[in-house]
């Protein structure tokens, strides 16, 4: 479309909205209230802050005003978040621009997504994703804005790598290789982690071998380790200078935490009709950490992601209902164990279930009756938006 009739268009102005009004959901709670953990604002908050300092010099390893011998970074993320990152003294206008770019990435890039699998209910579907406990935490319990920046940047990731699958473009390969790159060097390692993961995961579950013969694909990973080898050395020196302490499990995931979306639900029935009910216990801030499957979106695709599954159909979907389905049972696990004690937070396997969530309740709601399909989006959506209320 010409840039001039892309501004008069209503679909323009319907976007601009939707950012906008997630934006400001995220944002305004944070400048009433502010954030309950301040670990982020004290390490890669203030990293950030010394880099801007002394104009990004790539000569800062060291800040001796905070201690003789500190090495910098004191944390890892958004070093390359370039626009939020020239705002980092001004916190209240780091953070909006932040919230505001990363809202723009899940709109723009699940609406690629959608129409490249033919999904319908964009906006509703899109809501979804944004209102969810994983950014709510992200954002409103602690203050780790780049994992919020990693949740919104996996639409992006899974676009070119569904689009590369489907076309088989070496463009679309060599994109997902630069966003890659650029992914790794801000966020926490743990967060690439599971994401890479998935992705080789897709490349058996697609059987995409081919790539060994081709020689973008080794290209690319020239690539992506030049682009990435400071920060790849960086890591590796600190592994081996800590590798003697042992990662603790950061939180120990039960199966009765799946059923988190009827636990708030009872959790607000409680609270709101001040009805005693002996098996929910109180709401605590944690708990957004703790229950990550809210409302009915996943216990809808984990059931369709069997049934495509039984019906032979995965590859419709190119087997991210798979994904789903590993990813969920893998997070009742200890993920020292799966991951080489790289991760140590099972909850982190959410972000990718969620993402797949998304995907197939839009495509289980494509493929039934509108009327049907109508009244599940309005429930759910409902469902969902109720629990914060509490």
């Amino acid at each position: 479309m010409h840039p001039i009739n892309l501004l008069f268009s209503q679909r323009i102005y319907k976007d601009l909205l939707i950012i906008l009004l997630l934006t400001l959901l995220y944002f305004l709670p944070i400048v009433l209230y502010g954030n309950y953990s301040e670990e982020n604002y004290q390490s890669n908050h203030f990293t950030l802050k010394i880099f801007l300092e002394y104009l990004f010099s790539p000569f800062i390893f060291y800040y001796d005003l905070i201690g003789p011998g500190t090495t910098l970074p004191l944390d890892t993320g958004l070093t390359f978040f370039f626009i939020p990152f020239f705002l980092i003294f001004n916190i209240k206008l780091f953070y909006f621009s932040s919230i505001l770019i990363c809202v723009y990435l899940q709109l723009n890039y699940f609406k690629k997504i959608f129409k490249l699998l033919k999904i319908k209910y964009v906006y509703f579907l899109i809501i979804f994703y944004a209102v969810n406990v994983t950014p709510f935490f992200t954002l409103f319990f602690s203050d780790v804005v780049k994992t919020f920046f990693f949740y919104s940047f996996i639409p992006l990731i899974f676009y070119y790598y569904l689009k590369f699958s489907k076309k088989k473009n070496k463009k679309d390969f060599f994109k997902l290789t630069l966003f890659s790159s650029y992914l790794f060097l801000n966020v926490h390692q743990t967060s690439f982690t599971i994401l890479l993961s998935a992705l080789i995961l897709m490349f058996f579950l697609n059987k995409q071998f081919y790539l060994f013969k081709k020689k973008y694909f080794y290209l690319s990973f020239i690539l992506f380790l030049l682009i990435t080898s400071e920060e790849i050395y960086r890591v590796i020196v600190q592994y081996l200078l800590f590798s003697d302490i042992e990662r603790a499990q950061v939180v120990d995931l039960d199966l009765k935490h799946f059923f988190s979306g009827v636990a708030f639900f009872f959790k607000f029935v409680e609270d709101y009709f001040n009805i005693d009910m002996p098996f929910v216990s109180p709401f605590k801030p944690y708990d957004n950490f703790y229950l990550a499957f809210t409302g009915v979106v996943f216990y809808f695709s984990f059931f369709y992601s069997i049934y495509l599954f039984i019906k032979k159909q995965s590859f419709k979907l190119y087997y991210l209902n798979i994904l789903l389905i590993l990813f969920s049972f893998a997070a009742l696990f200890d993920p020292r164990i799966i991951f080489f004690t790289i991760v140590s937070a099972n909850v982190l396997l959410f972000d990718i279930v969620n993402f797949c969530s998304i995907i197939l309740f839009g495509h289980l709601l494509s493929s039934i009756k509108k009327i049907k399909s109508t009244l599940i989006i309005i429930f759910s959506f409902i469902f969902i938006s109720i629990f914060y209320f509490q």
